[in-house]
């Protein structure tokens, strides 16, 4: 959540600017299924459910609350179980479903930029087709969503071998808490540029800016893989076969 009032709703003139910037919805049914992930541990109580449908529509709707001293909960595919995108205090919901475009992909440069609500599945077929690969890969690539994977830093089943989503992110484009439309990240491998601001919003969980637009880095495909059952009789000796398995 980005500010810190807690208003128990909103008023009429509040909603009216809202519905005049993006598509609004105050339905019990989407209040209640935008406004929680899947921890049953709250309540969901949000005021509104914003859609926004490009950057500059949630520009406005952060600028809006930013005037009114809203407090927002940016959501994704809301497949997380931490609660993160859970709004219990009559916040304003910035869902990011109705950006879901893939901008443009670089099979030579190895990038493909999106928009935040692209489904992770969706990444991971179009590097396919251009014989590329992204490895960030969990049960629930085919509802999650690329900004909510960065904005949690997302790990997965492939972790080990690959890291997380931190280390496949070349580039962001950030709302901040005052409507400022940040860009950060370049598409270089030396980048010397100084501080590498995208790795703060990496892992912020919403706290730092809503996640717009997100280029990543891909990688050539990995050979075919198999399975193997292990008996490991120790820690130590898991460590081993890790470290012969990364070999």
């Amino acid at each position: 959540m980005l500010l810190a009032s807690d208003p128990a709703m909103l008023s009429t003139e509040i909603l009216q600017e809202l519905s005049a910037v993006t598509v609004i919805s105050t339905d019990a049914d989407d209040l209640l299924t935008y406004g929680k992930d899947w921890l049953a541990d709250y309540e969901p109580n949000p005021a509104v459910v914003c859609f926004p449908q490009s950057t500059a529509e949630v520009q406005a709707v952060v600028s809006i609350c930013a005037k009114h001293g809203l407090k927002i909960v940016p959501s994704g595919g809301r497949t997380g179980l931490s609660g993160g995108a859970t709004a219990t205090a009559g916040e304003v919901i910035v869902s990011l479903r109705r950006m879901n475009k893939i901008l443009s992909i670089n099979p030579e440069e190895r990038l493909l930029e999106a928009e935040a609500g692209v489904v992770t599945q969706q990444i991971q077929e179009a590097a396919t087709n251009h014989d590329l690969f992204f490895p960030i890969d969990f049960a629930s690539k085919g509802s999650s969503q690329i900004g909510g994977n960065v904005a949690t830093n997302a790990g997965g089943i492939r972790v080990i071998r690959w890291g997380l989503t931190r280390s496949w992110i070349a580039g962001l484009e950030v709302v901040l808490p005052n409507g400022t439309v940040m860009t950060c990240g370049a598409n270089l491998v030396k980048d010397q540029a100084g501080y590498d601001l995208k790795q703060l919003f990496i892992g912020s969980e919403g706290t730092l800016g809503i996640i717009t637009k997100v280029t990543v880095r891909l990688a050539p495909p990995p050979p075919p893989s198999t399975r193997i059952w292990a008996s490991i009789p120790s820690y130590e000796h898991a460590s081993r076969l890790l470290h012969n398995l990364k070999v």
